[in-house]
């Protein structure tokens, strides 16, 4: 075995512990400690100068008596609130009032301020933070967004003085979409002004002329790494841009350019320190370094880590997790070495267009650079691309691979890989909320907010390591870095590239450090260690094969493991301790693993021959504990859910609680920012399985964790809550359907349907008996083919064929199983008809005055000999319609309004394989529903199809064809003014009223008013409508009253 392999010692120094290292592996040369001289000189928690003032304990017993169960967290350095929540419950009642704040601070801001709940939280508990919300008129918004699939709408603000940030000074705030105040963190210093004067007395002429100039601090931040410079060597390009002084400098002995700007450093809550705060990378350190560097003295104070170890266009890639995939891995340790498996062709312009509007690579480039990711090897270690990138012929990235030849041989196929990975990576994690205004890696923001110019930058085969890989986060706005390296104990050597486990362990450190705390950045220990959980936890929960046993064994880095360090039993340990599994007797980690004091040998468990006898509160051991729990949690929501429902969920409920958790967590403070994720999303639906979950790994209810720069103190404890109750199996069957009773099929579609049994825990052994009224059986199966997701849970699947003659089906369903009491459910669908105008022959015929129409081509065809409507031969299911005129004129085919990519087609003839075309069209700049106008002959029957623009087009149809019409462009504009806000149950009514303007030019009038009323499925994390009709007609005037009742189901 070799050295690089082992913990080296300093690394467990768990004061200075590098949190910012981040690794697949435990780096050769340990990175650079980090470093905060106001840690050291920051008066002690326990000391009475830090100890809450009067007004803040008797505010504080103020808030404890309003909102029940609330925790007050304190910030070691500021003593402000660094996170103020209640686990179980919100800050405030809807619309911000109740609970904390009283209806009279809210109503004193104005409504339609969309920050006015939290500005009104901070202006009633002033005392408690030390400053109302004026504090809020110097600072500026960093970020400001709604999170689509909850509503959950987060701002963060960042403190200024002088226009120059105040470093790490955040204020961040949660509201759900019925304007409840989830929780609420400061950073800011109460009284900036004052502070800044008492800290730097001479602030006005140190700000105008620092007496340590940028090229100085960047001598002082190089020299503070281990490297030497000569200010005259230290060369500015450009000029200082800002209060802040912002530049780019380079050096001969630096990586790339270093970064230099002004900040204002908080030595406490009563001194501020201008300093400079500096981004560099040396040529003897491959790790990219914050350095603040005092702007009067030269002094650095304080010293982060920022490096993290560990059109369509054809790509040829492997689509498993490595050329020789095994997940689930080994059963127990074995060295059975995985098949190798051949890559797949794969032509697609982005996973998610949504996530990726212009493609993975933008029309017209052939190289692998595009908005989210520039793939390149980087052979020579200087963190620039080498050139030319990987280029395609045709848009097809097809490059040769033989794995039994060295590495170097096929890099173009491995920056195609990696570059294939990390795309996929992007979108997938776009749909979880890691969007432009959450911070994400993309060139091009699309003004969707955020800051841009900062896709990743992929170095494959990167030549400053071996047997490893890193990722490196800058703050929004800066590129990330990832740093993959080839792992040469195998023969030949194996590319770090290939294995999929790897790369997006590395990519999730960017998601971890863009997200918890508002983007703070992740500095303490026990977050860095949760950083590396994260990382193996999104690689393998985002790879495993759909309806892979969640019970299973889970090996990180399987592929990439094989000889390292001699292992070859690298498909059961991979590159942990233990695999990954809810089966203790192979993975025996609880919380008190992460304490060096406390963590148990957990003698008679088989454990790595490389890894056994490492630091228990070295980052990658800590991370094994926090995977390992949020494992578990995976595996009780797959089991409550099933397969897909429930991975996706655990997967946005800790995208959620990274979002909701402080600057730099406990593992507590991160497992109740889960809950919270789970009470705002789903109202705690998952609780039990969530706390269930914590729990069995020792981070019950009653469970201590120490603060964030240490892992000893630990007291783990393996209780629930006293409002968790685990229901005992009482012989009495609880049965959910999906589609529930009540809901609308399409006729003649095959239709799943799962029923979930439970009787408390799951019941597996259930026999269901399906009759269907008007005649026919359903036959369900848990065996895991297709429908049916995974095999022997409680969910049970059959597939519907839907009638295609009748409006409404009844299914009974009786459910037995051994020692239960059967049970029988009646479950009644409305059937949705076939369109009857699908066939070009069957074709609606249409007044000469023109018409509106509601349609869905959900279900509709496309014949043969049909012509490509608006030239695309994708186009696919249409519909039809007839119309003439007796007077020559022009007419309006409109779409508007459709709910999916339409394309129009206008045609005369009598044949649908001998039309003649007239006119068509697709997308009218940005709008994706067609319109056109064409001039029509009196006596001529023209025939108009609307199609989709492919397969995956289809929905509501809007149709509009009016004489004489002209094309509405503008959006109406709808505005509710009564009720401003409400909260809605399954008996209340709310009444809407409001107005609603279809603006100049050409106004259409406004035929209808969508009201699309949305609660969410707490079983998938979905919105769907309600059982009412959904929409409220209000006329065809430009400007109406909007008046209607609406009952919520």
């Amino acid at each position: 075995m070799k050295i690089r392999f082992l913990i080296v010692a300093g690394i467990g120094l768990v004061a200075f512990h590098p949190p910012g290292a981040w690794a697949i592996l435990p780096p050769e040369r340990p990175v650079l400690p980090n470093f905060d001289k106001r840690a050291a000189v920051a008066p002690a928690t326990a000391s009475p100068s830090f100890a809450p003032s009067a007004d803040q304990q008797q505010a504080a017993a103020v808030l404890q008596s309003r909102v029940p169960g609330v925790q007050i967290l304190r910030d070691s350095i500021l003593g402000t609130p660094r996170l103020i929540s209640a686990p179980r419950d919100f800050l405030t009642g809807p619309g911000g009032k109740g609970k904390a704040l009283t209806a009279a601070q809210v109503d004193a801001l104005p409504a339609a301020d969309s920050h006015r709940v939290i500005k009104a939280f901070l202006n009633e508990h002033s005392a408690l933070f030390g400053h109302n919300a004026d504090v809020l008129t110097t600072a500026r918004v960093k970020r400001d967004y709604v999170t689509a699939h909850n509503g959950l709408h987060t701002v963060i603000w960042e403190q200024t003085l002088d226009d120059i940030p105040v470093f790490e000074a955040l204020l961040m705030g949660h509201l759900t979409s019925r304007g409840e105040l989830v929780n609420i963190s400061s950073r800011f210093v109460p009284d900036v002004v004052r502070a800044a004067d008492a800290g730097t007395p001479n602030r006005a002429a140190l700000v105008s002329s620092p007496a340590i100039s940028a090229a100085w601090a960047v001598v002082k931040a190089a020299g503070d790494i281990g490297t030497e410079l000569d200010v005259n060597s230290v060369v500015p390009q450009g000029n200082p841009d800002g209060a802040q002084r912002l530049q780019k400098l380079t050096a001969n002995l630096l990586r790339g350019e270093a970064e230099a700007r002004l900040v204002w450093l908080p030595m406490n809550r009563a001194s501020l320190r201008l300093c400079w705060q500096v981004q560099l990378t040396s040529r003897s350190r491959a790790e990219l370094y914050l350095v603040v560097v005092d702007a009067e003295t030269g002094e650095v104070l304080v010293r982060r880590s920022l490096t993290n170890y560990l059109t369509n266009a054809s790509y040829r890639v492997f689509t498993a997790e490595s050329p020789a995939p095994m997940l689930p891995g080994l059963p127990a340790p074995g060295t059975n070495q995985a098949a190798l498996v051949q890559r797949t062709l794969v032509t697609l312009s982005a996973l998610s267009a949504n996530a990726s509007p212009n493609g993975w690579i933008n029309d017209g480039d052939t190289e692998t650079k595009g908005n989210n990711v520039d793939a390149h090897t980087d052979l020579d270690a200087d963190d620039q691309p080498d050139l030319p990138r990987p280029t395609a012929t045709n848009r097809v990235f097809d490059f040769a691979l033989d794995l039994t030849k060295a590495p170097v041989t096929y890099t173009n196929a491995a920056v195609v890989q990696l570059f294939y990975w990390c795309n996929w990576y992007h979108d997938k994690l776009y749909d979880l909320g890691f969007t432009e205004a959450a911070g994400n890696f993309q060139d091009d923001n699309f003004g969707r907010g955020g800051l841009g110019n900062d896709a990743v930058q992929a170095d494959a085969q990167d030549g400053g390591g071996v047997d490893n890989a890193n990722f490196s986060t800058p703050p929004d706005g800066e590129p990330g870095r990832m740093q993959m390296y080839v792992f040469v104990d195998a023969s030949p050597d194996r590319d770090g590239d290939l294995d999929a486990t790897v790369v997006l362990h590395e990519h999730t450190h960017g998601l971890s450090n863009r997200l918890v705390g508002g983007g703070v950045g992740i500095s303490e220990f026990q977050p860095s260690g949760m950083g590396e959980g994260w990382s193996d936890f999104y690689g393998l929960a985002l790879l495993v094969p759909p309806n892979a046993d969640p019970h299973a064994n889970y090996p990180e880095g399987g592929y990439i493991t094989y000889l390292l360090g001699g292992l070859r039993q690298n498909y059961y340990f991979g590159i942990r301790r233990y695999p990954y599994t809810t089966d203790m007797t192979k993975d025996p980690l609880t919380f008190k693993d992460i304490d060096p004091t406390r963590a148990d040998p957990h003698a008679g468990v088989p454990i790595s021959p490389i890894f056994g006898g490492s630091d228990p509160s070295e980052v990658h051991n800590q991370g094994e504990v926090w995977c390992v729990t949020l494992w578990e949690a995976r595996a009780s929501l797959i089991d409550k859910l099933g397969y897909d429902d429930g991975n996706t969920t655990i997967l946005q409920l800790v995208t959620d609680g990274m979002k909701l958790a402080p600057p730099n967590p406990t593992f507590l403070e991160a497992r109740d920012a889960i809950l919270q994720a789970d009470e705002v999303a789903t109202g705690g639906d998952n609780r039990n399985e969530l706390w269930l979950a914590f729990a069995k790994r020792g981070m019950g209810f009653s469970a201590v964790a120490p603060p964030a720069s240490t892992t000893v103190g630990v007291m783990e404890a393996f209780d629930l809550p006293p409002d968790v109750v685990i229901t005992v199996p009482d012989g009495i069957l609880e049965v959910s359907v999906t589609p529930p009773s009540r809901s609308a099929l399409f006729a003649a579609d095959s239709q799943p349907v799962f029923v979930r049994v439970t009787d408390g825990p799951p019941v597996t052994n259930a026999t269901i008996v399906a009759t269907v009224s008007g005649g026919g059986s359903l036959t369900f199966h848990n065996d895991g083919v297709s429908p049916d997701k995974t095999a022997s849970n409680a969910v049970y699947s059959a597939l519907f064929n839907v009638p295609t003659n009748a409006a409404s089906v009844t299914i009974t369903l009786v459910i037995s199983a051994p020692d239960k009491v059967t049970s029988t459910n009646l479950i009644s669908y409305t059937i949705i008809p076939l369109p009857t105008n699908d066939n070009f022959a069957n074709s609606l015929k249409v007044p000469p005055s023109g018409a509106s129409y509601v349609s869905n081509n959900r279900l509709a065809t496309t014949e043969s000999g049909e012509p490509a409507h608006a030239g695309l031969t994708s186009a696919a299911a249409s519909l039809w319609w007839t119309w003439s005129t007796g007077t020559t004129t022009n007419v309006l085919v409109d779409t508007g309004g459709s709910l999916f990519d339409t394309v129009i087609g206008v045609y005369t003839g009598s044949q649908v394989n001998a039309l003649g075309p007239v006119t068509s069209a697709d997308d009218i700049g940005s709008r994706r529903q067609a319109y056109l106008s064409f001039r029509a002959l009196a006596g001529v029957s023209y025939k108009i199809a609307v199609a989709g623009v492919s397969t995956n087009s289809t929905g509501t149809l809007d149709l509009r064809i009016a004489p004489g019409g002209l094309p509405d462009t503008n959006a109406p504009v709808v505005s509710v003014t009564s009720p401003s806000s409400g909260f809605i149950s399954t008996t209340n009514r709310i009444y809407l009223s409001g107005t609603a303007v279809d603006p100049q030019p050409n106004p259409s009038g406004i035929n209808q008013i969508s009201i699309q009323p949305r609660r969410w499925n707490r079983k998938s994390l979905c919105p769907i409508m309600p059982t009412v009709p959904s929409r409220a007609r209000i006329g065809s005037s430009s400007s109406r009253s909007v008046r209607d009742r609406i009952r919520f189901a």
